[in-house]
């Protein structure tokens, strides 16, 4: 790690930062990401804050590859016309002469603590015409019993055009370009969130509007009709996500990362078709309440503080200076 390549390296850092930053989509998700799990570290921004990223000196930085870029800690994935024998030749050779260890480990962090009601906070950014907005909450890692019911649910909910929230927001309403919900994978309790961008005269027809789809969608998941669409669609899709041998092995190491069985991804097609409605349904009910969200929106705050104060179930209204 010569200093002017870590030099380089942290003004580039800086400048995903500040770019970030400037732009009201990359705002939305940080900010709600750092509201919905507080001072747990599921709440950091991976590329720090700038005050964190200017006080990073070189030798923590080599400290912190020599504990982590151990043997043990390597994971090493091949696919092709190659031997077991020829394989183990080649890697020893390349990667013998790695240090050993356990490699570095984080620590436990303890399970996130979830807010209760519905918490909104404005990121005060002035001169906006139109609003970035993200509403949610803590739901489930990708290795729970209920994680595929809900990829299910999800996909019907709001991943995707034909979705029910992409058809009332944009089709029927045209209230935003786009709407959709996003079921975060992550070894630990990701996000289940809905993202939207309204401009502001219609932000708030549409918070209410995506409130009352959460509420639905959280006490009764969705009909038999959306499950087989959704199923099919996923299912219909998968074989893209594995067509090649370097798709193939990044789905293992994938699964690797996640602690998860290696064949996880690629069994998955089978796993979806296997999901009952009865299944999806007990999974939403069960993962997803609609009354403890929740809700950031990056606009003009001075235009919606006394507007979102009015959001049935709102307990407390934040803001928050977009620079902070």
């Amino acid at each position: 790690f010569p200093a002017p390549e870590t030099e380089k390296l942290r003004r580039e850092v800086l400048s995903e930062i500040d770019l970030r930053r400037e732009d009201d989509q990359s705002s939305a998700r940080l900010f709600f990401k750092r509201f919905l799990y507080g001072k747990h570290r599921l709440g950091r921004d991976e590329a720090g804050t700038r005050g964190a990223v200017n006080a990073l000196r070189r030798e923590a930085v080599t400290e912190f590859h020599a504990k982590s870029a151990v043997g043990d800690n390597t994971i090493i994935a091949v696919a092709g016309d190659v031997t077991r024998a020829e394989l183990e030749k080649k890697l020893g050779a390349a990667f013998g002469a790695m240090p050993t260890g356990a490699g570095f480990a984080a620590g436990a962090a303890g399970a996130p603590v979830e807010g209760e009601g519905r918490r909104v906070l404005l990121v005060d950014r002035p001169g906006r015409t139109q609003t970035q907005m993200m509403v949610g909450q803590i739901a489930v890692p990708v290795s729970h019993p209920d994680y595929v019911a809900l990829t299910v649910a999800n996909a019907a909910f709001g991943s995707g055009f034909t979705s029910r929230l992409m058809r009332e927001v944009r089709v029927k309403r045209g209230w935003a370009y786009g709407a959709r919900s996003l079921l975060v994978e992550s070894r630990e309790r990701g996000p289940f969130g809905i993202w939207t961008f309204p401009k502001n005269d219609d932000a708030m027809p549409t918070l209410d509007l995506v409130l009352k789809m959460y509420d639905d969608f959280s006490k009764n998941g969705i009909t038999d009709e959306e499950l087989e669409f959704a199923k099919g669609r996923l299912v219909g899709a998968h074989p893209f996500a594995m067509e090649t041998a370097q798709k193939r092995v990044e789905l293992t190491v994938r699964a690797e990362l996640l602690g998860l069985p290696a064949d996880f991804f690629l069994a998955y097609p089978g796993k979806v078709k296997a999901v009952t409605a009865k299944q999806v349904r007990d999974a939403v009910t069960r993962n997803l309440q609609a009354r403890n969200i929740a809700i950031v929106i990056v606009c003009t705050a001075s235009h919606f503080k006394d507007k979102v104060s009015s959001v049935e179930g709102a307990k407390h209204v934040q803001v928050i200076k977009y620079t902070d």
